[in-house]
């Protein structure tokens, strides 16, 4: 049984083998840099920051209640992919001017 079978999303990097694998490999690759990993880990670090302010701010304290942690990591994964390919992109356009 291949790998794709069970994916609900469809062949991808994750869930292909052998030469499917390295043809989504040979696409996404260009996507994983050193500097882009520099950019999301900056990109997270300031949005995690940003939520420990604002629930210290809303007087939370020092412990916080999430009902539905798949909330906070999506809505972070979301923010961290919008501001890091953001910023990513705005780097290429100072190169091009």
């Amino acid at each position: 049984m291949k790998a794709n079978q069970d994916s609900g999303y469809g062949p991808s990097l994750a869930s292909s083998e052998h030469d499917e694998w390295r043809k989504h490999r040979r696409i996404a690759g260009p996507s994983f840099t050193e500097s882009n990993n520099v950019l999301v880990w900056e990109s997270s670090i300031e949005i995690i920051l940003g939520y420990f302010i604002k629930w210290n701010r809303d007087g939370k304290g020092s412990t916080v209640k999430v009902s539905d942690v798949m909330d906070v990591t999506t809505q972070i994964a979301f923010m961290v992919f919008a501001t890091a390919g953001v910023w990513d992109l705005a780097a290429e356009c100072e190169l091009a001017d």
